[in-house]
């Protein structure tokens, strides 16, 4: 079973007074399966917008079990503060874990997890703004095709991550759309 989890953040920023993870990074969360964890600030090694900060997840006796040979996804959530003074435009943060940094143990011994360092992706946090107007969508004449319209207005880089979200916005309309468009066909 795993009984700790560390996630350090790594945070570049350049031209600022930031002494503090916390002016940057409101809360990181751990989510594994369908639960969610909420990580706590351990170590905020962060000094002139610049170093690492480790978050930790504690977990209950028999809360996270991995079985020898499993693969478990678990996805790394960091919310982030307020710009307002606290970071400059393009301060970076990435997220890692370390295999050997997991504190795992069986019901005899702790044991070493392997797996070496896992990177999440570089975020730069960016003061653009962006504006999706214009949003509409029809059905062809046979049904099976949706048309959705709408206009983006925005930096490319921020445009990169707008798409990217908007795809997955997108995904869960259409499976609302196919589980409405299956029930109103077991109706008729």
């Amino acid at each position: 079973m795993i009984t700790s989890l560390p996630v350090v953040l790594t945070l570049t920023g350049t031209g600022t007074s930031t002494d503090s993870i916390e002016d940057v990074v409101d809360s990181v969360t751990v989510k594994i399966g369908s639960t969610s964890y909420d990580a706590d600030l351990v170590v905020d090694s962060v000094d002139n917008g610049s170093g690492t900060a480790t978050y930790v997840v504690d977990f209950d006796d028999d809360e996270f079990v991995v079985e020898a040979g499993d693969v478990t996804e678990v996805k790394v959530y960091v919310a982030f503060g307020e710009q307002d003074g606290n970071y400059v435009e393009g301060t970076t943060v990435r997220a890692s874990v370390t295999g050997s940094a997991i504190d795992a143990e069986t019901s005899e011994d702790s044991i070493v997890v392997d797996g070496g360092l896992k990177n999440g992706a570089i975020l730069t946090l960016d003061l653009a703004g962006s504006t999706i107007s214009g949003h509409r969508w029809s059905v062809t004449s046979t049904g099976s095709i949706i048309d959705f319209y709408f206009t983006v207005e925005a930096e490319t880089n921020v445009l990169m991550f707008l798409l990217q979200r908007l795809l997955q916005l997108l995904l869960v309309q259409l499976q609302f759309l196919l589980v409405y468009f299956h029930d109103l066909l077991v109706i008729l």
